[in-house]
């Protein structure tokens, strides 16, 4: 096998692995109705079991991230993936609340491993050149996961009564047992003295500061997380006002318009990011999120679908797909090779707040309406500050000089072959 193909083999294996990670931290959105009944859970236990995944997950994601930093990519990953599918199989076959509580804890746990771990090693594999777009590409899958978790329990069970919700942890069950066989021969490390030395010993009362407060001193890391924990709140409390307020076997095929914009816009994104830069990108998303939010909060049992539920999943659907671009690359932007599992970290765990956060603040129809005006308003304002908190930037090839800069290097950038 030639580098090539081997690269191409563990770009495919690491995409599969992240989505098929974020798609099983929103599988039992759907079908939670049909799980508190078949398992007689009351609504303490049906909202325990809806975020105990995104809890465990986000909780843990600092520990995973910090592993892969100090360990390299593949331990933990291999560890993960066992643990991930040992949890998937026990949600698929629980017969009671505590057990699926417990799978779903251990499922999120495990994949707070790996997350950064896919993360580290995808970025390991790509040149310094092609890492915007590779952290673009990389934010795509994990929307596209969330929102393809979601759905297909629904989609399912619209074919027909017979599918069991138990069903939906078949992908995470057949995705890690194919990585676990193929990430050793895939997925390497590099030298651990090349990227994981101990630094050298600074001279006294010149302190450095802790690595996560050092990543966050980032302003365009700190808005491209908040942009995509934002945006998974958006999109949660949207799919759950839909749940809401649609019939059951309406809810998935109703999403789908919103899911083909997500998947066209994601595909397309990549030639504006390079020509405009992220913030502009990003502007764009939060805008059309905005509206989409707003026109999707006055849904009812009464609204049109063409004239209000279309649009608004479009508008969506098309928003997201640009801020988790957008915000992707912003999150990685100047992260050293060394600190990719703390990035991989801090990206999910904005995802899994996200999820949790939209899960604790629904509440029946109405407050899940208002919420979701609320975030909608949110989208708006983060739209008109990303101007401010990221000045606007010239994209030529690899490039990315900021419009204040000096003039000169300015000139120099813009007129080198």
């Amino acid at each position: 096998m030639t580098d090539i193909d081997r690269r191409g083999q563990a770009y495919a294996l690491l995409g599969a692995v992240q989505a098929t990670v974020i798609a099983t931290m929103t599988v039992v959105v759907l079908p939670l109705p049909a799980i508190g009944r078949e398992l007689g859970l009351d609504p303490a236990g049906a909202a325990l079991v809806g975020v105990a995944f995104a809890l465990a997950f986000g909780v843990l994601l600092p520990v995973g991230g910090r592993l892969v930093d100090r360990y390299g990519a593949r331990p933990p990953m291999v560890v993960g993936l066992a643990a991930f599918a040992g949890a998937s199989i026990t949600a698929a076959l629980a017969s009671g609340f505590a057990t699926l509580a417990i799978a779903r804890l251990a499922q999120g746990a495990s994949a707070a491993l790996i997350a950064p771990a896919a993360l580290a090693a995808v970025r390991l594999l790509t040149a310094r050149t092609a890492q915007p777009k590779l952290a673009a590409a990389w934010g795509g899958l994990s929307v596209l996961g969330a929102a393809a978790g979601a759905l297909l329990p629904g989609l399912a069970g619209a074919a027909g009564d017979w599918v069991s919700w138990r069903w939906g942890f078949a992908p995470a069950v057949l995705v890690s047992a194919a990585a676990l066989h193929l990430a050793p021969r895939l997925v390497s490390d590099p030298p651990r003295r090349a990227l994981r030395a101990p630094p050298r010993r600074r001279p006294a009362g010149r302190g450095r500061a802790p690595a996560p407060v050092a990543y966050l001193a980032d302003r365009r890391r700190v808005l491209g997380l908040l942009a995509i924990g934002l945006s998974a709140t958006g999109a949660a409390l949207a799919g759950l006002l839909l749940v809401a307020a649609l019939p059951a076997e309406r809810v998935a095929p109703a999403f789908l318009p919103g899911v083909a914009a997500l998947v066209l816009a994601g595909r397309l994104a990549r030639r504006p990011l390079a020509r405009y830069g992220s913030p502009a990108l990003l502007t764009a998303g939060l805008a059309s999120g905005a509206a989409g939010l707003l026109l999707l909060s006055r849904v009812g049992p009464d609204t049109g679908y063409l004239t209000v539920v279309l649009p608004g999943l479009l508008l969506l659907g098309a928003g997201l797909a640009l801020v988790f671009a957008a915000g992707t690359v912003l999150t990685l932007a100047g992260v050293p090779a060394h600190r990719s599992g703390l990035a991989g970290g801090a990206l999910n765990g904005a995802l899994a707040l996200g999820v949790v956060t939209a899960l604790a603040f629904a509440g029946g129809a109405s407050g899940t309406a208002a919420a979701t005006t609320g975030v909608g308003a949110a989208f708006a304002l983060l739209a008109m500050l990303t101007p401010l908190a990221v000045p606007p930037r010239v994209r030529i090839a690899r490039f990315d000089v900021a419009l204040n800069h000096n003039p000169r290097e300015v000139w120099r950038v813009l007129t080198r072959p």
